[in-house]
């Protein structure tokens, strides 16, 4: 966790409140000296009292062309009048046609000190108004000003917190469910938290939000499951058809007692079109097609679903029909696939779907390895893996 030092204050409210009482009662230039030094010791360091900067959130707004201007307007002010600097990034997107930009600030401090610079513009400018309250101008960037504002106080009032992930054992303690790590025990809240009584006393990947200490906020958990490999792959791309080959023959050559299970999802994209959402492939409807045909195989026909994929990947290229018969799938299964990708196929892929991105949330990215529940990037760092060997780098894939 990061840590920065700053001046021996409780914390940057105080300094805001104290402030805003010295714009009543004290001279201009010893306000600007009090938020001087509390820029210096955030942009330089002081030798004071060192406290956490939260690392577990970041906050996070957008302006259009016109509050961009005035927004930019107030830092400058406030940067030439008390130095320091403020961190922060922004991103220009085109939203229909119109421009944007976003802004992004990691620091809660840094956050403190763009409200006050904000503040203090808009206390100046209402003072202006009040002077000449018939000026249109004045009184339109005055609303532009109030605009910013508001959304800068939402923004930091709603903070983006990352989400994390915790390997435990499902306990309960009470009437709350907790999970116990090696970190400690975290209590577990959300709406999920009651799912879990059928979790008790196995081991979970959780992912969520840590707000306070040992407690996170569940958003999605799967089951650690010991010596197994989850392979989450688009049909048609070459890398993942290149990574379902390798392992396949990989996990075959392991004595039996040694190799792990290895299970194959389908990854479809979640689109909003001008129809409203449909489902999406990235290699189109052939591969949508091919894709749902896989699912059925390997859900209602376990005993075809390899040899047909291994098929698939030696290079077949004929039609499904024709490479599921080449390896004794009957009449009697093949009509009934067919069936199924007209009458069913939409309640499939949801179905798929929601195990991908939801359960595990990926939503991209072909292929992609889960061992024992956990994302990985180098398979080969693991024991039963060790004498792996890709043909291609593990981290090139198809991706949108």
């Amino acid at each position: 966790m990061k840590v920065v030092t700053a001046l021996r204050m409780t914390d940057f409210k105080l300094i805001w409140k104290i402030s805003k009482i010295m714009t009543q009662l004290l001279k201009k230039h010893i306000q600007q000296l009090v938020l001087s030094i509390l820029l210096i010791s955030l942009s330089f360091g002081a030798n004071g009292q060192k406290i956490v900067d939260e690392d577990r959130f970041h906050y996070s707004f957008y302006v259009d062309f016109n509050e961009y201007s005035v927004l930019t307007g107030a830092l400058v002010s406030g940067l030439t009048n008390y130095q320091g600097d403020i961190d922060y990034s922004v991103k220009m997107s085109n939203i229909e046609n119109e421009i944007f930009w976003f802004f992004t600030i990691n620091r809660k401090l840094d956050m403190e000190v763009l409200l006050y610079f904000v503040e203090e513009k808009y206390a100046e400018w209402s003072h202006t108004v009040e002077e000449n309250p018939e000026n249109e101008s004045q009184n339109s960037a005055m609303n532009i000003l109030y605009a910013i504002r508001d959304k800068v106080n939402r923004a930091y009032a709603n903070p983006i917190w990352e989400i994390e992930k915790v390997v435990g054992t499902v306990v309960k303690h009470d009437n709350t469910w907790k999970l116990k790590s090696k970190d400690g025990d975290y209590l577990i809240k959300g709406a999920l938290a009651k799912e879990l009584g059928a979790m008790k006393g196995k081991t979970i990947v959780s992912h969520g939000y840590i707000s306070s200490p040992m407690e996170i906020d569940l958003i999605r958990y799967i089951e650690k499951n010991e010596n197994s490999l989850d392979l989450f792959v688009m049909s048609l791309c070459p890398y993942a058809q290149n990574a379902e080959s390798t392992l396949l023959k990989y996990v075959d050559s392991l004595p039996v007692q040694e190799r792990p299970s290895l299970n194959i999802h389908y990854i479809f994209y979640l689109d909003n079109g001008p129809e409203g959402f449909r489902y999406t492939a990235l290699h189109g409807e052939e591969e949508i097609i091919e894709n749902c045909v896989q699912i059925l195989l390997r859900d209602n026909y376990p005993k075809l679903f390899l040899p047909y994929l291994k098929k698939r990947l030696n290079g077949a290229l004929n039609p499904w029909e024709e490479v599921l018969e080449s390896v004794n799938g009957d009449l009697k299964s093949i009509q009934t696939i067919k069936q199924l990708l007209v009458e069913g196929r939409e309640q499939l892929i949801e179905k798929e779907h929601a195990y991908v991105a939801t359960k595990h949330g990926i939503h991209d990215g072909s292929p992609t390895f889960v061992w024992e529940g956990e994302l990985v990037d180098d398979l080969v760092s693991f024991d039963v893996f060790k004498d792996l060997k890709f043909s291609v780098p593990m981290d090139e894939g198809c991706s949108n």
